[in-house]
């Protein structure tokens, strides 16, 4: 059984395309030639176009794929419109798989050189020491109140009131002031 053979103009008039469009896909390996190199071997030729299209062309395949439905009558009743299985994964597919991910990469890079986004490690180590400051700031307030609040004692509950208040919004301030830092990534 031989394979269906076709010249160059009749590929392109057969598929709606420009005879310079066929001449670049022969140019890109996109088409199957006889073995003289004068004729396009078509099945072939169809399952290479299949196997190497860009997925990121799929809106303009789609665009144009849409408007030829809408040039061709409906079905007639008892024909069947059977779904087209999905193509196995091939080299396009993997490429732009590729290329998302390195241009998902350069944005983080640069989320990262703004200052935009932080590495979670270093956000970690940061809020582990702010919380540690923080720790050791209220820990160390008996020791510094202590005498304070027995002068102020003797003046009254609301001198009490007023020196903790005064020293628990400093510790609060520092606490902020620590968050701060950490969320510009110092």
């Amino acid at each position: 059984m031989t394979e269906e053979t076709c010249t160059r103009s009749e590929f392109a008039k057969s598929k709606g395309w420009s005879a310079s469009y066929v001449t670049e896909l022969i140019k890109n390996d996109r088409l199957v030639l006889t073995a003289d190199g004068k004729r396009i071997r078509v099945g072939a030729s169809l399952e290479r176009l299949a196997q190497t299209k860009d997925p990121s062309k799929s809106g303009v395949a789609a665009r144009h794929a849409a408007k030829r439905e809408s040039e061709v009558p409906a079905p007639q009743s008892g024909e069947l419109d059977l779904p087209m299985e999905p193509a196995a994964p091939d080299y396009q597919s993997a490429k732009a798989k590729k290329e998302h991910y390195l241009a998902l990469k350069a944005e983080q890079d640069y989320l990262v050189s703004a200052k935009e986004l932080l590495h979670a490690g270093d956000v970690r180590k940061t809020l582990a020491d702010v919380t540690n400051q923080i720790r050791l700031r209220f820990e160390q307030l008996p020791a510094v109140l202590a005498s304070q609040v027995v002068e102020a004692a003797s003046r009254g509950e609301s001198e009490v009131r007023v020196l903790l208040d005064a020293e628990l919004r400093r510790a609060l301030a520092d606490l902020v002031r620590g968050f701060d830092k950490a969320g510009r990534g110092e």
